[in-house]
């Protein structure tokens, strides 16, 4: 009988499982077997962002002649891998491998969740200089003169953004409209990480893609800010817009503000870009982050993270259990 209604159900509903399929097995890859950072193609894109970069981007031109160059880079660089990938997983006879490949490498990032552990651990440790290190190729700004404060509010802002832009914007992407929306996305993000727009360099350089990011992240980063919530009860859900209701705010900004205060510490403030130094806003909800702190903001995340991971989890079992008892 088991194996009647297992056979029933591949048949019947086969095509819905594989499709939960390809997006946790990825998820579960990255946690037994993540990608070194030398072979993974979105940082190879950032490293050729980089190279185009110091090629066509020339500060003493008008701003307008800045931004254009910005959109040809950006052009340049998205439309040839994009459209090629896009083909293969046209022409794949077995499509759903690459697509499991595709979600793959654009949720690497979600490794920062065990770095910023890492970095906790070298700033209890007294070792600045590892905690910089480990930090340093995570983020566009400075971080050779960080003090433990400067690291602790830097790792908190990354890791309290991340899942926002490669996990939930990877996973909607995937279920709305496919695996290479997915991938544009991933690379879009990985370009503002590169010629990230507050960096003074890139100020206008940048400024079109970070248009296109706040539209194309907005629905993403508004799921996170809401699980986010969710981990202070009710009563966070009702603070949570007052929090962020500032409509200067930019996605990530807004993620700051509220995680500082459900956190009760300090986030943002002056940041260094290739030794200038920008004011940015402050987000005072309390005392200044210390290692300690950076724990707290992993299990804020973590408890967020689970919270879609069960609910994607939970969808295909329910639909099992449902299964079962209609054939019974």
């Amino acid at each position: 009988m088991l194996a009647t209604f297992i056979n029933k159900l591949l048949t019947e509903d086969g095509e819905l499982l594989r499709y939960f399929a390809t997006m946790l097995l990825p998820l579960l890859a990255i946690k037994l077997l993540p990608l070194p950072a030398h072979l993974q193609p979105l940082l190879w894109l950032g490293e050729l962002a980089n190279a185009l970069a110091a090629k066509v981007l020339h500060t003493n031109r008008a701003a307008n002649q800045q931004a254009l160059a910005g959109i040809l880079a950006l052009l340049l660089l998205i439309l040839p891998f994009w459209v090629i990938s896009s083909l293969l997983l046209y022409l794949a006879v077995y499509p759903w491998f690459f697509e499991m490949l595709i979600l793959y490498f654009c949720l690497q990032d979600l490794r920062f969740v065990g770095v910023a552990a890492e970095i906790s651990q070298s700033l209890k440790a007294q070792d600045k200089v590892l905690a910089r290190s480990r930090l340093s190729s995570w983020v566009a700004r400075d971080t050779e003169e960080l003090s433990e404060t400067g690291i602790a509010k830097t790792t908190i802002e990354t890791l309290v953004t991340m899942p926002a832009y490669r996990l939930l914007a990877s996973l909607l992407a995937y279920i709305l409209f496919g695996a290479p929306v997915c991938l544009l996305l991933a690379m879009l993000w990985q370009l503002q990480q590169r010629w990230w727009p507050q960096a003074p360099r890139y100020r206008y350089f940048s400024q079109p893609l970070s248009w296109a990011n706040q539209m194309l992240f907005w629905l993403p980063s508004w799921l996170w800010r809401f699980s986010l919530a969710i981990n202070g009860g009710l009563p966070w859900l009702f603070k949570r817009f007052p929090v962020v209701q500032n409509p200067e705010l930019n996605s990530y900004q807004q993620l700051y503000a509220l995680s500082a205060a459900m956190l009760h510490i300090e986030l943002g403030g002056p940041q260094k870009y290739t030794g200038n130094k920008i004011n940015s806003n402050r987000y005072r909800f309390g005392s200044l982050p210390l290692a300690a702190d950076i724990d707290r903001a992993r299990s804020l995340v973590k408890a967020a993270m689970a919270f879609w991971l069960i609910l994607l989890c939970a969808i295909p079992v329910i639909w099992v259990v449902l299964r079962w008892f209609h054939a019974h």
